[in-house]
């Protein structure tokens, strides 16, 4: 198995602006109950209406032993200079364009570490309309990229206990990508 590291994803994007690699542990998913409930709140519109969303993706336990089953993450941001902050269609062809970055890095990934898998920010975009919305299966499970909050992960408290700077300024939107790997 070969050691993917830093540069290796760096290398992916222009966009990717840090990567680290962590161990997994409970920490991760301490809060995932309260993560959840953002979810349920259904502030983004896509509670229901996504298989990488929650109520599809499962429920908060199966989902936590999901993350708890692997032992390392690469955990990486990307950023993308925003000049209007009204403008829908560029935040969510940003949010796209990140997602196909988190399925290049997962790439990286995939030859000699197993199982792999890949959360990003948000609901999964690969498809203009989400088949959940016609009760028919997903059309691209292999491109399919779950919400790293519908899997109950606090990126929050983890980036401040971190010390990895989380948020927007200055004109730039970020987000944030997960790839698990090294399943117990």
């Amino acid at each position: 198995m070969s050691q993917i590291n830093e540069s290796d994803v760096m290398g992916v994007s222009p966009n990717i602006v840090y990567t680290g690699f962590f161990d997994i542990d409970d920490s991760l998913i301490r809060h995932a109950e309260e993560v959840r409930k953002q979810c349920e709140a259904n502030t983004c519109g896509y509670y229901g209406a996504n298989w990488m969303c929650p109520p599809a993706v499962g429920d908060v336990c199966t989902c936590g032993k999901t993350i708890t089953s692997f032992r390392r993450m690469c955990l990486f941001k990307t950023e993308f200079v925003l000049d209007d902050w009204t403008d829908i269609e560029s935040i969510m062809g940003s949010m796209k364009s990140h997602q196909d970055v988190v399925r290049s890095v997962k790439g990286l990934f995939g030859e000699g570490h197993g199982i792999v898998m890949g959360l990003s920010a948000g609901a999964c975009m690969n498809c203009t309309m989400c088949s959940c919305m016609e009760g028919s299966p997903c059309r691209f499970p292999d491109m399919a990229v779950p919400s790293i909050e519908a899997y109950g992960v606090d990126l929050f408290g983890f980036c401040s206990e971190n010390g990895i700077r989380y948020g927007c300024d200055d004109g730039r939107l970020t987000y944030f990508g997960m790839i698990l790997y090294d399943r117990s």
